[in-house]
Order: C-alpha cells, then sequence, then structure tokens
C-alpha cells in the first residue's frame, strides 16, 4: 500500500457516520502525487449500490452527495472518496476490475449480451 493510501485510510478510518467527515482530502492527495477525479453523478449513483452491497462497507447507503476517484502512479487499484459537499465522509477500496466498471459508466457504455427476449 502506498504512503498516499496509508494517509488516505487513517484520515478515514475512524468511523462511517457523518461526525466523522474531514475536511476535503484533495490538497493532500495531489501534494502527495495521486490524481483526484471528480466522479459524475451516474458514477457516484452506481458507486453507492457497490459499496451497500459490499461486505466490507458499512451497513446502507455511504453519507455524503458525490465522489471521488483517488488514484496513485502505477497502482492498480483506487480510493473511492465518499463525500458530503467538500467533507470527506467514507472510503472504499476499489480494485482495477471496480475501476474499469465505474470509467465505462462515465463514459455511457452500455454492454448488451445476448438476444433479448
Amino acid at each position: 500500500m502506498t504512503r498516499l493510501s496509508m494517509l488516505l485510510l487513517a484520515a478515514l478510518i475512524s468511523g462511517h457516520a457523518q461526525a466523522s467527515c474531514r475536511p476535503n482530502l484533495k490538497p493532500t492527495v495531489i501534494a502527495q502525487g495521486g490524481s483526484w477525479t471528480a466522479l459524475t453523478s451516474d458514477q457516484w449513483m452506481f458507486l453507492r449500490g457497490v459499496s451497500a452491497m459490499a461486505p466490507m462497507t458499512p451497513s446502507g447507503l455511504p453519507v455524503g452527495d458525490n465522489a471521488a476517484m483517488v488514484q496513485q502512479p502505477g497502482s492498480d487499484f483506487a480510493i473511492i472518496i465518499f463525500l458530503d459537499g467538500d467533507m470527506a465522509c467514507e472510503q472504499m477500496m476499489a480494485p482495477a476490475e471496480l475501476v474499469e466498471m465505474i470509467m465505462a459508466v462515465g463514459k455511457g457504455e452500455i454492454r448488451h449480451q445476448g438476444e433479448g427476449l
């Protein structure tokens, strides 16, 4: 795990309640050489569903009204940070496969399989 990843996890690990939200971490991410990608509304909604069903996240929908994806150069995973305004509230690890899906949602890609009904 990179230093940036450890900093983000340490900043967010203390709980998932709204009261545990922290000031926006974007300056820290950028200062550590990471990328901060604001996610679209569609990507945020998609990730709310993923988070709600993931066994390693708190039950229910994540706190907040938007999300960002943080990546370290050369890393094959990302950290999703659920934001409430400009406050970082919850985080979720995203493996490469999920990052690929997030990007497809952002592009509006729809994948069809089979002949249909």
